[in-house]
């Protein structure tokens, strides 16, 4: 089958309210990469039951090796319940991820709610004595290791395994079946020229011929902008920032926030073009687009494309793609 024959499939959720139904999976889709439409009505594709709170964000599908779908998403709900309710998550949130299977992105099965930060003892009673939260699992996405022969997951926690830090930075654990999971690394982490700790999270991965690139929400001096950071390798620790540590979101004019998070990248099927989306989330789900024909150019060189050159469903907050056959998208344009 030709690259070019088949379509993205978005992921994402609304959460403008807290209810389960705009806390859920949603999905569109598109063939070009740039004009996105909701699939099933503009209703969820998915809505957890039964688990934590119901509740999810975040969401990222990923195709396995046998050709099944894997979706992950942040756990939205109170850890540390029922006393904790009244202070609201952000001040109690979950160390879990959301975990569920699917042969067709249609039904979706097999939920389960895994503990990704895998606290020690020691690590939560260093946490809870310095009136912290414990640490949270946020933002996950999949990857292959063809090196190690499993699936990593990344995800952005706030703070080291022995409970001594407040900083998100990112995570991975590893996985052959997405049931059974290693005990976290630390993945990437994002430093200032003293070689101190910025926050950042989010990540999001590609690879292009033999190396691998990596964008994130750095918040240097509270920035909150999309960075950059490239490796050879999936290594732990093997990410280094490129472009001078400049924001693409920004473009030529680095020192004017845009206020952006989870990023999103694609490639166009047979051409040598990328598309970069990334979440003006004080905009109630807009998105940014900017495009490049070279993942490493100077952030003044990636295009940001007028709004009406590119179209996403109402609402769509912290999306991710997942490539589809045309025959795997008839089937949901046909649910």
């Amino acid at each position: 089958m030709s690259e070019k024959k088949g379509a993205w499939v978005l992921s994402y959720f609304l959460g403008q309210g807290n209810s389960a139904e705009e806390n859920a999976l949603f999905l569109a889709y598109s063939r070009d990469g740039l004009h996105w439409e909701n699939l099933n009505g503009g209703k969820p594709a998915y809505v957890v039951e039964g688990i934590g709170g119901n509740r999810i964000r975040d969401p990222f599908v990923y195709r396995k090796n046998d050709g099944k779908f894997i979706m992950i998403a942040t756990d939205w709900t109170l850890w540390q319940t029922p006393a904790a309710i009244s202070e609201g998550y952000w001040s109690n949130p979950s160390p879990y991820l959301i975990v569920a299977d699917s042969d067709d992105l249609i039904h979706f099965t097999n939920t389960r709610r895994i503990d990704f930060a895998q606290f020690t003892p020691e690590a939560t009673a260093n946490r809870r004595a310095h009136g912290w939260p414990d640490m949270h699992a946020w933002a996950p996405e999949v990857f292959y290791d063809e090196t190690r022969g499993e699936y990593g997951v990344i995800w952005s926690g706030d703070g080291d395994l022995e409970g001594n830090s407040v900083i998100n930075r990112t995570y991975v654990n590893y996985t052959k079946d997405f049931v059974t999971f290693s005990k976290p690394e630390l993945f990437f982490e994002l430093l200032d020229d003293n070689g101190n700790n910025i926050t950042e999270i989010d990540a999001t991965l590609i690879k292009n011929d033999s190396s691998w690139y990596m964008f994130f929400k750095g918040e240097a001096n509270d920035a909150k902008d999309i960075q950059e950071a490239k490796s050879t390798s999936l290594k732990p620790g093997s990410f280094t920032v490129i472009n001078n540590k400049k924001y693409i979101t920004r473009g030529t004019k680095q020192d004017e926030q845009m206020y952006t998070e989870g990023p999103f990248i694609i490639k166009l099927p047979e051409e040598n073009k990328w598309y970069l989306y990334a979440d003006f989330y004080g905009r109630d789900g807009v998105f940014g687009c900017w495009e490049t024909t070279d993942l490493e150019a100077d952030p003044a060189d990636w295009r940001l494309l007028d709004e009406k050159e590119y179209s996403l469903p109402f609402g769509v907050r912290h999306a991710n793609t997942v490539r589809v056959t045309e025959e795997e998208l008839e089937k949901l344009l046909n649910r």
